[in-house]
């Protein structure tokens, strides 16, 4: 599989998991967990829309703990581009995040970069990702 299919595969199967992690679909294990934990080496960070830099420590720690804290949440990824990628090991992407909670969305502008793990090309880890609000609270009842 090129870069740019596994980047958009690996997008849209993390960000499946993170609803279902959410919505509590799966059980509370770290076993379970390690879809996510695999996906967020040490070296990763996330801008958060609110200019706040979350390690990738803070994050999983974060994130454990909202199990099923968000039965209804909907994730739906629109408008995915790969914008660049170099010599077939490393992505960057540009794509639209709505969190969709009963009639209240959210959506976010990300840029995410993804490069193959080198001990395993066939995997692919999250390197950065700065998430913008473009538009928060819509109702499209």
């Amino acid at each position: 599989m090129d870069i740019v299919e596994q980047t958009t595969r690996e997008i849209h199967e993390l960000h499946q998991f993170l609803q279902n992690w959410f919505n509590g679909a799966v059980p509370k294990t770290r076993e379970n967990f390690a879809r996510l934990a695999d996906a967020w080496p040490k070296s990763f960070t996330l801008i958060f829309s609110d200019n706040e830099i979350y390690t990738a420590e803070r994050l999983l720690e974060i994130t454990f703990e909202q199990h099923g804290a968000f039965p209804r949440l909907s994730i739906r990824i629109d408008n995915l581009q790969i914008t660049a990628f170099a010599m077939a090991t490393a992505a960057v992407a540009i794509y639209e995040e709505r969190h969709i909670d009963e009639h209240e969305i959210d959506v976010r502008l990300c840029s995410a970069t993804l490069a193959r793990r080198p001990e395993d090309p066939t995997v692919l880890q999250w390197v950065h990702v700065h998430e913008s609000t473009i538009e928060r609270n819509v109702d499209e009842s």
